[in-house]
C-alpha cells in the first residue's frame, strides 16, 4: 500500500510541476533551445538576430549626395556599432550550439 502512495505523490508532483510551467509559459528542453531563445528575445541594440538585420538595412541605406560631415560620421557610428553587436551575437550563437549543452535541461519562456 505504501508503494502505491509513493507513486500517486510523486505523479502528483509532476503533475503540479507540468500545471505551473504552463501557467508560466515556461517550456523544458535543452540548455542549446534555452540559449538561443534567450538571444531572439533582445532588441536591435541588443546582441541578437534583430542586430544583423538592422546591419543590412543601414549597408543597404543610401547616402544623400549633400550629406555633412556630422551625418556620415554618424552613419559610420551606427554601422559600426551594429557590426559589433552582429559579431557578438554570432559569437554567442556559437556557444549555444556547443556539444555540451545539448544534453544538460532547462528551464525557458517561450515568449
Amino acid at each position: 500500500m505504501e508503494v502505491i502512495t509513493e507513486r500517486g505523490r510523486i505523479l502528483n508532483i509532476i503533475i503540479w510541476n507540468l500545471l505551473v510551467f504552463w501557467i508560466l509559459n515556461c517550456s523544458i528542453g535543452s540548455a542549446k533551445e534555452a540559449c538561443k531563445n534567450n538571444l531572439k528575445k533582445g532588441g536591435i541594440f541588443d546582441i541578437s538576430p534583430d542586430s544583423c538585420n538592422v546591419l543590412q538595412l543601414l549597408l543597404a541605406s543610401p547616402l544623400d549626395s549633400d550629406a555633412t560631415l556630422e551625418v556620415i560620421q554618424s552613419r559610420e557610428a551606427r554601422i559600426s556599432f551594429q557590426i559589433l553587436t552582429c559579431y557578438q551575437y554570432y559569437e554567442k550563437l556559437q556557444e549555444c550550439n556547443k556539444e555540451k549543452k545539448k544534453y544538460l535541461p532547462a528551464i525557458y519562456s517561450k515568449e
